[in-house]
């Protein structure tokens, strides 16, 4: 994926675009080799770049292919790969502020 000490994380990206591609057009034998993978490269990625750049590609891939996103990571959950969707759940904030709710009152 890029060379020794390349902070250039575009690659991941591309990857992640290509492989949504192909999950949303191969077949469920084709599918399954597409898990693998992507399950591999997340692996590798994790420890190569730091969150910040990760979650910044994501965030670029989600706006462009927010559909064919929640697909995969659909596939990633059912084959009990879950680095991808944990990763992606991860750019969601945990807690709630005094200035944030989940629900909006109609009072």
């Amino acid at each position: 994926m890029e060379r020794d000490g390349s902070r250039n994380s575009q690659a991941f990206r591309w990857l992640l675009e290509t492989y949504i591609l192909w999950y949303c057009q191969g077949g469920p034998m084709k599918r399954g080799a597409i898990l693998n993978e992507v399950d591999t490269w997340v692996s590798l990625v994790l420890n190569k770049f730091d969150n910040r750049s990760i979650t910044s590609e994501i965030r670029t891939v989600s706006h462009i292919y927010t559909h064919e996103l929640l697909d995969l990571c659909k596939g990633t959950i059912k084959e009990g790969k879950i680095s991808l969707s944990r990763l992606c759940f991860s750019m969601f904030p945990t807690t709630v502020t005094d200035n944030q709710s989940y629900t909006e009152s109609t009072d």
